[in-house]
């Protein structure tokens, strides 16, 4: 069976087109929605509108549980999940600030170093923030449980989308929610 040379350039060229199509798919995926942790950097201001109602996800998550758990856990997992009004996102020499409305918030290394950090009570946590895949992921882990919060943004940069998933080897379901804020002055 003969085969032309076009039959080759063509076969080749056909293959060239392909890689170039994977190698820019490639690209496209890693560029798009890898944020800078500068871009966290700021004032956001909750949208009730668009945000979760967290005392029904908290039910939600709880309506599996006995009545006693069920009462004695709400209680605390409504107090630990106030609904903020603001999150203040803050970088300076390797070290991320997560805080919410009016309470200094922990710093940690904004490189994922696990550090020990007490809150202002005396509670002790272990804590983590860093930057994954584009997300800011901070971590707390206590001894009943851990929390985290995921903070992802819009495209535009202007919308902050906080994900929170608190799990307890007590519960049955984790709770899971999600935030969303609008940079202030945006």
């Amino acid at each position: 069976m003969a085969t032309s040379s076009s039959g080759f350039a063509a076969a080749g060229w056909r293959a060239a087109i392909a890689r170039s199509v994977r190698l820019c798919a490639v690209v496209l995926v890693v560029s798009v929605g890898a944020a800078d942790l500068a871009d966290y950097s700021g004032i956001w201001r909750l949208d009730p509108a668009k945000s979760a109602d967290i005392p029904k996800a908290i039910d939600e998550a709880l309506a599996k549980e006995n009545f006693a758990i069920r009462t004695m856990a709400r209680g605390r997992l409504v107090k630990a999940n106030k609904v903020p009004k603001f999150v203040y996102i803050g970088q300076a020499d390797g070290m991320t600030t997560v805080s919410f409305d009016e309470k200094k918030g922990p710093t940690a290394p904004s490189d994922g170093r696990t550090i020990t950090w007490t809150r202002p009570d005396g509670r002790q946590y272990l804590l983590r923030i860093a930057l994954e895949s584009g997300v800011l992921v901070q971590s707390y882990k206590a001894e009943h449980g851990t929390r985290v919060n995921r903070f992802a943004l819009s495209p535009d940069g202007r919308i902050l989308f906080m994900d929170v998933t608190v799990s307890s080897p007590r519960l049955e379901s984790s709770i899971v929610y999600r935030m969303v804020f609008r940079k202030d002055g945006a």
